[in-house]
């Protein structure tokens, strides 16, 4: 009897720590592919918002006609959105899921082009403007990629040239 107790205490043991060491190892591979996500979204971030001089930069195409730019001083920092992935999801190749953000939490000055190509020199916004540049992406099967559509505001590419022919 001793030793059947023994046995079931033992094997309830190697359970308990089998569950442990899978779930911690589940939490590794859910970081490492956290910032898998957050090396992809600021290669992306990186082609929208540019660093010229002191300042940051980035436009953003409001309309076919209207073009606003955002020169920004500081206050940035990223926050991940990590979507839950339920079994299912797993079994058909999700890995991971969720948004990438990156805040801006001041806008120092603005400027815009209108539709005649008319620049409007920088102007401080009348209240605190923030921004938000945001990616969704999704890992199946081994391979990242954007999930377009997803409620994010598009930004367009910008570079120091640009700013400067702005001046």
């Amino acid at each position: 009897m001793k030793r059947n107790i023994t046995i079931i205490l033992t094997v309830l043991l190697s359970l308990f720590l089998l569950q442990c060491c899978s779930e911690s190892s589940d939490k590794s591979a859910s970081e490492k592919l956290t910032k898998e996500a957050m090396n992809i979204a600021k290669k992306e971030f990186d082609k929208l918002i540019v660093h010229c001089g002191d300042y940051w930069y980035l436009k953003k195409s409001v309309l076919a006609w209207n073009t606003e730019y955002y020169k920004i001083k500081d206050n940035m920092k990223f926050e991940v959105n990590k979507e839950i992935i339920h079994e299912t999801d797993k079994l058909k190749g999700l890995e991971w899921r969720g948004y990438i953000r990156y805040k801006i939490g001041h806008v120092y000055q603005k400027g815009t082009i209108n539709k005649s190509n008319k620049w409007h020199n920088w102007w401080s916004p009348w209240e605190d403007e923030s921004l938000e540049l945001c990616l969704k992406l999704a890992k199946e099967k081994g391979e990242w990629r954007k999930i377009e559509g997803a409620g994010c505001i598009t930004y367009s590419e910008l570079s120091c040239q640009e700013i400067e022919r702005l001046k």
